[in-house]
C-alpha cells in the first residue's frame, strides 16, 4: 500500500513542478514608445538601445523585442514577480547611456506571447 502511494506521488510530482512554473505572459513587461519629443532618427535611437550580456544575465532576460519601434517587450526567465523592477533596471541603463530616448509608457494589460509582442519559448515557463 505504501509503495502504491509513493508511486502515485512520484507520478504527480512532475505535474506539480510544471504548475509551479510561471506562464510566459506572467514574465513579460511591455512599454509603448512615445517618440514625440525625440529629435534623433528613430533607427539611430533603437540601435543604441542594446542590452549588454552582463545586465541580461543579472536580470534573467530571456528576450527583448522592439517590433516596429512602437513598443518594447521584455521577457524574463526567472523572478517574474519582480519583472517590473528588472525592466526598470534595463530602462535605467538605457537612460544613463542614451540622451535621446522615447517616453516609455507601461502597458498595463496582460501581454500574451505572440508575433505582435514577443515569442520566446523554453523550459522556464509552463506554456
Amino acid at each position: 500500500m505504501k509503495a502504491a502511494i509513493l508511486l502515485t506521488f512520484a507520478a504527480l510530482l512532475p505535474a506539480c513542478t510544471a504548475l509551479a512554473k510561471p506562464t510566459r505572459a506572467e514574465c513579460i513587461v511591455g512599454y509603448r514608445l512615445d517618440w514625440r519629443s525625440v529629435k534623433a532618427e528613430r533607427a539611430d535611437v533603437l540601435n543604441q538601445m542594446e542590452i549588454p550580456n552582463d545586465l541580461a544575465r543579472r536580470v534573467a532576460l530571456a528576450g527583448a523585442s522592439f517590433g516596429t519601434g512602437e513598443a518594447v517587450f521584455l521577457q524574463f526567465s526567472q523572478g517574474c514577480d519582480t519583472k517590473s523592477a528588472k525592466a526598470a533596471e534595463i530602462l535605467g541603463y538605457w537612460k544613463a547611456k542614451t540622451r535621446q530616448l522615447p517616453e516609455f509608457v507601461p502597458i498595463t494589460d496582460v501581454i500574451r506571447p505572440g508575433l505582435q509582442t514577443i515569442e520566446v519559448q523554453g523550459p522556464h515557463w509552463r506554456d
